[in-house]
């Protein structure tokens, strides 16, 4: 179980780098979802099987990045899935993203995945 007392889904987390000067613009992006594209939004995360978004702003001595926590039935396919669609709200997000991290999200990642190098299961002194 999680914090919030759901049942344990899979999660992933996405670390993207802001570029020079786009925090404000981050900040309205996120605005904008909230605002002016909620109802889009919500359908393309049932399209994908994403339950839960959370993104943070994690500020660095070199850098600041954005930490996004993903929660989906099947979050590597609902990336792909994503990647894949050409629905008019998708190619609008994957343009901004590109935008405001400086990848082009639609090219796959070079170099390896993250290597899982702890894990706990949590579940010590009966808590």
């Amino acid at each position: 179980m999680d914090p919030s007392g759901d049942a344990e889904m899979p999660m992933a987390f996405l670390v993207l780098p802001i570029l020079p000067d786009k925090e404000e613009s981050w900040r309205r992006f996120a605005q904008d979802l909230l605002e002016d594209y909620l109802g889009e939004y919500e359908a393309l995360e049932r399209h994908l099987g994403i339950r839960r978004v959370r993104v943070y702003l994690v500020r660095m001595s070199r850098w600041d990045v954005i930490l996004a926590y993903v929660e989906a039935i099947d979050p590597a396919e609902a990336f792909r899935r994503l990647m894949a669609s050409e629905d008019p709200f998708a190619g609008w997000l994957k343009e901004k993203l590109t935008e405001l991290n400086g990848c082009d999200v639609n090219r796959p990642r070079k170099g390896s995945s993250p290597e899982l190098i702890f894990e706990h299961p949590g579940e010590v002194g009966g808590l």
